[in-house]
């Protein structure tokens, strides 16, 4: 990548977080939740559009938690667990949401499932962009203050994702109940 853009320059952190990260760990996600998870018969309201992305997104997190305690300990793992592990949760509900819409608005599908693909994207990019900045000169330079604030930036984007996230489940719950006692009148 060093090549297309200057190592350490932003727009090197911006497609390494947004575009390699963000659109290939989602995009993962996605193929997983859409090839398999929509079209099961059980999925048959709209909250287990969130159920299964988040079962599908916890899976990813434990794969890549694992990777990573054999590429730099144990250490790592455990503080990705308070992180990183919730953080996939988080974006899993978001790309849920639009996912269990998708399924119960067949006209506007492929706009709910695009919407859900980019929020989940994009929180996940600005989440990584924060934390990969860390490795810039600059930050280096100026010490800790400024790696707090990138922690900070990224503690910022993870908390809007959760309260996206905790708005879109009751809205979901709400959703769901309908299908239950008036079918009809969902959507």
């Amino acid at each position: 990548m060093g090549a297309i853009v200057p190592r350490f320059s932003l727009s090197y952190y911006f497609i390494w977080a947004f575009l390699l990260v963000g659109i290939s760990e989602e995009g993962c996600k996605f193929l997983v939740l859409r090839l398999y998870s929509y079209r099961q018969k059980a999925f048959n309201e709209p909250f287990d559009g969130i159920v299964y992305s988040v079962m599908v997104a916890m899976g990813f997190a434990t794969l890549e938690n694992v990777m990573y305690v054999f590429q730099h300990g144990v250490t790592t793992g455990i503080l990705r667990m308070f992180l990183a592990v919730p953080a996939h949760a988080c974006f899993g509900v978001l790309m849920g949401y639009h996912t269990g819409l998708a399924k119960f608005d067949a006209a506007r599908a492929p706009f709910h499932m695009l919407k859900g693909f980019v929020l989940a994207v994009f929180f996940h990019g600005a989440y990584d962009f924060f934390l990969f900045l860390q490795d810039h000169p600059d930050v280096a330079r100026y010490g800790l203050f400024s790696q707090l604030c990138l922690i900070a930036g990224s503690l910022l984007s993870y908390w809007l994702a959760i309260r996206l996230s905790l708005r879109s489940i009751r809205q979901h719950q709400a959703l769901s109940k309908q299908v239950f006692d008036k079918p009809g009148d969902i959507l």
